[in-house]
Order: structure tokens, then sequence, then C-alpha cells
């Protein structure tokens, strides 16, 4: 495994000199470099080149290049400058100006005026209107990613990592808490520049008054059970704030974008209403004799700590300080020794009456933590559902165990076949419930126009709720090896199974013939052979001796018993398969060939590849609750078997099944 570089390596025919590491995360590196050639420090980032061994690694090196291009196409005096970007050792390197100085997190617990505050803004608006200009958004927007520059006293906007372009599909849920808006806690959620107006005003917003806002997903959720926000405004924290800059703080960071302004420009001309007159520092006792924010424990104790240095700056450098009386001084010192024990209480009242369960209303669903705090789940004797055969291979008699653990009032009980022989399926299960004969159903692909249209005639709708996510793996026998054939690409595969290529030597593989395998084709309602069908055959017909079999497990068997075999599977049924391969598929020879497996033996699934669409798209599909809105015990029964599934314990839940969760649940 290559290490990082160390100090004293040269890149690029000793142009650079490594000179330290000034930063490491997860994807990134960045190093302070010396440029040997203009004798100047400058920064270099790459990507960790630990990453070398992931099947995504080259979509990643794409990705960081685009930042390059990004990156030069934004040239203002308040954003990063770009130099020069090469390819070292294989990674991609991009050479940034270095900028000394403290960012401005630090540089507001030193203390800051309003009129300081509001210069900084100024300055970061004019270089996002740019950044917006070229149809990018920057995303992490926070007083850590603002350098002040100490020679001109002027700041500098950094860390374009997770820039992406506004109109493309792929979005990568990155935020720093407190400073992101709600719709960064999506996946789906468009993201505009109105997302970065946020930040900015959530920037000034801790500039101000020294404590870091509630975070958007909170305010969400006491918004949407209360009607309140939890939102302090600023200045209740610090009474100094103009009233103009008090309002244009609360505007930038409405919960729904739409109430934002919508544009950079549009909420400076809120600020240039504000007054401009000098604020001195905020102090410790004045920010102690506010109303205490509803905040995290952690936050609370993040502001006691820095307003500690906050008193103990002020006392050293403050020349009125310096003449109070000694009386004073103890008598200040009780008022901030009252502060404390006041500010204990609060944190001993937070935690006290804190609720036992953290659930999240959403839409017609209640999304929760825990599958026993799920509430109003029904209680009746027998609730039948069923549908996609995937969920009855995989998870249910899981998620009926789990579910009478917590709720044993409810008593869900799974159906493959009704007397009338109709084998379950998706297609199927939708048909039983139109047919009121179960009370929701399983699918594993989106439901037509006709039934929902059914549904409506009858006097009730329709609405499917996706709890998971699968994937069209292509599978081959393990003799096919890696070295004799490392992926395939859509065409490739239409020639394949419309009987056009025959022999694995033709994609520079082994001297063999090329056997097909399928599910039965009157298996109609498994979304594998449509969604196949659909995206990658372009709705053409499968060759016609293909071999078709009746079951998943039939057709792994055959794979495994069949040299030069290949078929089409969900993700999930391939999982410790030793003896098949799954694929690396591109869209083209132009794109970048994935697995949506986390390793070459399949052991499990790759999460973050499904999340992120590096996985073709084409092939991806969700599995959804049908539920009936028919206001009845079949509404109330779907409704509560979706917000199980969904709660964080009910995505652990579908992940142990083998399924991707649809929510990304990281505790």
């Amino acid at each position: 495994m290559m290490s990082n570089w160390a100090p004293g390596h040269q890149l690029k025919d000793s142009r650079y000199t490594i000179k330290k590491i000034l930063g490491k995360g997860g994807f990134g590196i960045a190093y302070c470099v010396l440029d040997t050639k203009l004798n100047r420090d400058v920064v270099i980032k790459t990507l960790n080149p630990e990453l070398k061994a992931q099947a995504y690694f080259e979509k990643l090196q794409q990705d960081f290049h685009h930042e390059a291009r990004c990156l030069s196409r934004c040239s203002h005096p308040h954003i990063v400058q770009i130099y020069d970007f090469f390819v070292e050792e294989e990674l991609e390197c991009i050479v940034m100006q270095y900028i000394p100085g403290e960012n401005l997190n630090d540089r507001a617990f030193r203390g800051i005026t309003q009129k300081e505050a509001l210069n900084y803004i100024y300055q970061i608006s004019g270089a996002l209107q740019v950044v917006h200009k070229n149809n990018l958004v920057h995303r992490d927007v926070k007083p850590a990613n603002i350098i002040i520059k100490p020679s001109n006293n002027e700041a500098i906007l950094i860390d374009f990592g997770i820039a992406r372009e506004v109109d493309i599909k792929i979005k990568t849920r990155a935020l720093t808490e407190c400073f992101a808006p709600i719709e960064q806690y999506s996946v789906d959620a468009p993201q505009e520049a109105y997302t970065d107006i946020y930040a900015l005003a959530a920037t000034l917003y801790f500039l101000l008054t020294k404590q870091k806002p509630v975070d958007s997903q909170t305010r969400y959720f006491h918004i949407n059970q209360s009607g309140k926000d939890p939102l302090i405004s600023p200045q209740q924290l610090n009474p100094r704030i103009s009233q103009q800059t008090n309002n244009a703080i609360l505007q930038g960071m409405k919960i729904f974008a739409t109430e934002r302004p919508q544009s950079i420009l549009e909420w400076l001309n809120l600020l240039d209403q504000a007054q401009k007159e000098e604020v001195s520092p905020i102090n410790f006792t004045s920010v102690l004799e506010t109303t205490l924010p509803q905040t995290t424990i952690r936050e609370n104790t993040t502001s006691l700590n820095h307003s500690r240095k906050r008193y103990s700056n002020n006392r050293q450098n403050q020349q009125e300080f310096n003449s109070i009386s000694t009386n004073r001084q103890i008598n200040n010192l009780l008022w901030i020794i009252a502060g404390i024990a006041t500010l204990a209480l609060a944190v001993i009242f937070i935690v006290s009456d804190k609720p036992t369960n953290s659930c999240q209303k959403r839409g017609i669903l209640t999304i929760c933590r825990h599958i026993a705090d799920v509430p109003n789940v029904p209680s009746l004797t027998k609730v039948l559902y069923g549908g996609s055969t995937l969920f009855s291979l995989k998870l249910n008699k899981l998620e009926i165990y789990r579910i009478q653990k917590y709720h044993p009032q409810f008593q869900l009980e799974h159906t493959d076949n009704f007397p009338s022989g109709e084998k379950a399926g998706s297609s199927t299960g939708i048909k039983w419930l139109l047919e009121g004969k179960i009370s929701f159903a399983q699918t594993a692909y989106m439901m037509t126009e006709k039934p929902k249209l059914e549904a409506k005639n009858k006097g009730f709708t329709l609405r499917e709720e996706p709890i998971a996510y699968d994937a069209v793996a292509v599978c081959v026998n393990s003799g096919l090896t890696s070295q004799m054939l490392k992926s395939l690409t859509f065409k490739d595969l239409e020639n394949i199974f419309q009987g056009k290529v025959t022999n694995w030597k033709q994609f520079g593989g082994p001297d063999l013939k090329i056997i097909l395998f399928r599910l039965n084709h009157q298996q109609k309602q498994d979304y594998v052979i449509e969604q196949f069908q659909e995206s990658v055959l372009k709705k053409q017909a499968y060759k016609t001796n293909i071999r078709e079999l009746a079951k998943p497990r039939e057709v792994i068997n055959a794979l495994t018993k069949t040299p030069g075999s290949i078929s089409m599977l969900t993700v999930s049924q391939t999982i410790n398969k030793k003896d098949i391969r799954v694929l690396p598929i591109a869209k083209d020879r132009n794109s970048l060939a994935v697995s949506p497996c986390a390793d070459d033996k399949c052991t499990a699934v790759n999460k973050n590849l499904i999340h992120e669409d590096y996985y073709p798209q084409e092939l991806n599909d969700k599995l959804y609750v049908v539920i009936k809105l028919d206001s009845g015990f079949d509404e109330q029964a779907g409704i509560a078997y979706a917000n199980i599934m969904l709660s964080d314990e009910g995505q652990k839940m579908v992940e142990e099944a083998g399924f991707i969760p649809y929510r990304r649940v990281t505790r």
C-alpha cells in the first residue's frame, strides 16, 4: 500500500518539494510544498493513496480533476487560486495558492466587530457570486473554510472539495452541521445558490454571537412537531447587532429554501440596509445575561470554553478593563460564577428534558431511531402482506421476528400465494392490494399508471415509499477471472444477450463459448428481467436460445457448474456466492467500470457506490412498500410498516438482509 509523501519528497521532475502535511481526511491530503522554480510555498492537494485499491478510485480521480477545472473557472481575489495540476505516481495533483493566516473561526473568538464581520461577509459574497455564475455551488461555506490573509486582512474562500455542478445527478451528502441547510441532509434535494446563502448567513450568525446556530435538522424537526423554531435570534445573544443585520441573518437562514433569498445579490440587498456602526467585541458577561440557546450539550460546553478565553483576553487587552477597581473585578467574578452555574443548570435541564424517542415527521411518515419508538402501530389480529419474492427470500422472516419483539400486537403474516394459484411477485402484490387481499404490498420497481388509475376508480390512492436499494448484478462463472475478463460495457452485454457475440475470446478472454442463463420468461414480475431488457437491451428481445430457469438459486447453481456462463441477478442474491463472479460494468468505453460489490469476492455490497451513483444508475433500483391510502386499517398498517423499516434499526435490518439501506444511518 502506498504511503503518504514524506518531507523532502520531490514531485514533477523536482519542481515541487514536500515540506509537511497540512491536513488529511478520508478522501484527500493537502501538503505544504516549496515551488523551487518560483521559490514560494504552495499547497498541493491529492487523493489519499490508500484509496487506490478501491474499485471507484478512477471515478474519484475524474471528480478530483473536475475540481481543478471548477476552480480554474472561478477567478476572484477572494477565492483561492489554482496554479497547476499534474499526475504523479498515478495520483491527480492540484497546485494551489498557499494562504498563511488564521481561519475565520479562530479570528471570531479573539473578538470581532459587526463592521469587520460584515466586511468579511461582503468579500466572500463576491466570491460566491462568481461561483454561482459558473453554475457551481460551494456547499461547505463555514468560518473554518475562510482564511484571513495577515498581509491585507482580507478573507479568502477555500476548500472547494465538495463543489459540484448544479445540474448533475450525482450529489454527495457532505455537510457541516450548524452551517448546512436542510436540503443538504437529502441526497435528492436540489442545491443551488440558496444553499450557500444559508451557510453564509449562519457564518455571520456565528461571527456576531460566538455561538453556533441550532442545526437545520433539529430546527426542521421542531417546526414540524410544534410549529416553533428553536433558533435563537442573534440579537438576543448580542444586543449590539443592528435590527437590519439581525433580520438579514434570519431571512438567509429560513429552513425552507423557497423562503430564502434566491441569489447572493438579493441577500446582500438586505444587508445593505444594515447599520455599519462599530460594535465592541462581545464579552462573556453579556452572553450569560441573554437567553441561553437550546443547542446540544457539546455546543454549550464549547461556547463556555471559548467564553472563558474571551474573558481572559479582554482582561489582558482592553484598557478600560484594567482601570476597573478591585471591587468591580470581584463583582464581575461573582457574575461569571453565577453565569457558569446558570449554564450548568441549563445543561442539566436539557439532559433531563430530552425526549426518549427521537422521531422526525416526514410527510405521512414518522422516522425514528428505534423500532420500539415508532408511533401508531395498529393492534390487529392479522395483517396480511406480500409481493416481491426478493423480500420473502431475504427479509420477511427477519423483519417479522424483530417487529413482533417490539410491537407484539402488530400481527404480521407474509403470504406467497393464494388458493387461486397466483405466484408472488411485485405486480402480483399490487394486484392483491387492489383486490383487498392484503393490507400493503412489497415491490421491486415503481408502479405504472395503470394500477394507480384503478385504485383511484375504487376510491383510494396507492402510494409507494422506498425502503431500500438493490441493483442488477451481471454474474459469470468464477473461472472467468479478472485477468481473463476485466469488465463489460452496456454494448457488450447487448451483443451477448442478443446472440451477436458467442465466444469470450471476442472480448480478449479465453476461447470459450458463452452460455446464457436467465430466470423463466413467465416470471415477468421479477424486475431484474424487465430492468435489464429496458436499460441494457433497449427494449429488444433476448437471444432465443437463452436457457431459462425457475428460481434465482437455480440460476446460481447453473453459473457455478457451467464454464463460460453469464446471467443477471440482484446484487443481494450474489453475496458470498464463492463460485460466481460479479463483473464491473461501464455504460460505455469512456466510462468507469464499477462493481456493486465491496470486494472481488462480493462479501458485501458497496453502499457508497450505489448511493453516489458510481454504479450505473440504469442498473440500480429501489425496493418499495406500497401503501393503500384509504383512511382505514390498511393505511394504518402500511404506514406503520414503512415507519418501522425506515427507522435506524429497520434500515440496519435491511442491510443485514443484503440490501442497501435507503437512508444513510451513521449511528
